[in-house]
């Protein structure tokens, strides 16, 4: 992959849990990194769950090596978010790593 192909800005979030002071809690997503990245649509499928289409797109988002990125994290693409499925080191060279990523529509 050449560096010019990273050409997508992406910020990589984490959830943290805050109290809502009724003895719950809420998700909010923080920024953890803006970084360039490499976004390719791999498929799409729109599968008929609990009697209603849901539309589902993967995704093979390219960033440069970075450590702490995991499954339990998103990727924020503009308007869109993909959530993270998989991280992938390619060669476990610590150069790139590949996030298999989803979209839910």
């Amino acid at each position: 992959m050449t560096i010019g192909e990273m050409r997508k800005r992406v910020t990589i979030q984490s959830a943290g849990r805050t109290s809502d002071g009724a003895g719950g809690a809420t998700v909010a997503w923080t920024d953890v990194a803006t970084t360039w990245a490499a976004v390719e649509p791999l498929s799409g499928r729109e599968p008929y769950i609990a009697q209603q289409l849901q539309g589902q797109v993967t995704h093979k988002v390219t960033i440069r090596y970075r450590d702490g990125v995991s499954p339990a994290q998103r990727v924020h693409l503009g308007t869109r978010v993909l959530d993270i499925k998989a991280v992938i080191d390619p060669k476990e060279r610590h150069s790139v790593l590949i996030l298999a990523c989803e979209e839910v529509a």
